[in-house]
């Protein structure tokens, strides 16, 4: 559970908010030319919204699949798979971007390709990490209980610091 953790939290700072406020909608300019598009002002904050809102219903979820936390090399596995968002979100519309996405992935630069992908990104890493955090204490004694939650501890800090290092190589890569 704690390389699930540790991965759930790199995966995810690495991307966010990094890159989810660089997202712009394709076909609008970048700077605000007074033109009155709520739209444009409105797209990064959704996105936030988005995030937050899908990654309490994986929280939320959690409780619905008990029976996920006590299979840790099925949550280790999905925590990996998250990985695959990296390249996905970096390729879409963001500004100053140099890169841009083959045309067989067009479509991640179209506008609601960040909403698309920001659902199940978030959703993923509420669902993953409550599961694995819920997932350590049972696995050990009952007197190592309290040492197996600041493992875990540990491992989510871990995570949370070097998913912000990683964002900075994830922006310069872009």
């Amino acid at each position: 559970p704690a390389a699930a953790v540790f991965s759930v939290f790199a995966v995810t700072l690495a991307v966010f908010p990094t890159l989810t406020a660089l997202a712009r909608p394709r076909g609008h300019a970048d700077d605000d030319d007074g033109d009155g598009n709520l739209f444009r002002k409105l797209f990064v904050p959704l996105l936030f919204l988005e995030f937050n809102f899908a990654d309490f219903l994986g929280r939320s979820a959690a409780s619905l699949a008990p029976d996920l936390a006590s299979r840790p090399r099925l949550l280790l596995a999905l925590a990996l798979l998250r990985i695959a968002f990296l390249p996905l979100i970096a390729l879409g519309q963001l500004q100053g971007a140099r890169r841009r996405a083959p045309p067989a992935l067009a479509f991640l630069a179209a506008t609601p390709a960040p909403f698309a992908l920001m659902a199940p990104f978030a959703f993923s890493n509420g669902l993953i990490a409550t599961l694995a955090m819920a997932a350590g204490a049972p696995l050990v004694d009952r007197a190592h209980r309290e040492l197996a939650g600041n493992v875990l501890a540990f491992f989510l800090t871990l995570g949370l610091v070097s998913g912000s290092a990683l964002s900075f190589a994830v922006l310069a890569l872009i």
